[in-house]
């Protein structure tokens, strides 16, 4: 099998509209006062999301299929934090990011950190229950760190989803990186 060549555009009907659908659930959901403050508070708002794209929403939609919603759920690197209206039937999320003065959306169960990842990690990771807890780092970069280890030591259940361009793989030997082969 051979792998996606990732800079060739590729245009899905299905998927176009399953975005499209969820980007005006998501914005009928979101009070409109809401919609003001996020917009106002946030000085470049405006050039990452709008009404035609409020965030890779699609995969929060897929997790929340799967996802039992009496599970609480952590989202690391929630941005602006619109996918909190599709979330909104959970137990409770607990967003974090730490982009400088972020004011992002909010449903009735979400709760905000202002902080970097490590640092919600080591304050307020111990405080869920791994057993009924899933988090999500969707779009979230690494920064360097090139493992999820110490996300999955605190959060078992975990979903991680960045499309990296390096398509090096880490392994055991000596000879610490291969290149991906097409299929056999």
């Amino acid at each position: 099998m051979l792998l996606p060549n990732p800079t060739l555009t590729v245009s899905d009907p299905i998927r176009d509209r399953m975005v499209r659908i969820l980007n005006q659930v998501v914005l009928d959901r979101i009070p409109a006062a809401q919609w003001q403050e996020v917009l106002r508070a946030n000085p470049y708002v405006d050039c990452e999301i709008g009404p035609e794209f409020l965030g890779f929403l699609d995969i929060y939609w897929h997790l929340s299929q799967l996802i039992p919603t009496h599970w609480t759920l952590v989202d690391l690197g929630c941005s602006y934090n619109a996918q909190a209206f599709l979330l909104q039937d959970y137990a409770a999320v607990h967003a974090v990011d730490s982009f400088p003065g972020l004011v992002p959306f909010r449903a009735a169960n979400t709760t905000f950190y202002p902080m970097t990842i490590e640092q919600f990690l080591r304050d307020h990771a111990r405080s869920f229950d791994k057993d009924h807890t899933f988090a999500i780092c969707s779009y979230c970069p690494m920064w360097g760190e090139r493992t999820t280890e110490h996300l999955r030591a605190a959060f078992p259940n975990l979903f991680v989803y960045y499309p990296h361009t390096d398509t090096r793989v880490r392994s055991a030997g000596p000879d610490e990186t291969t290149r991906d082969r097409p299929g056999r």
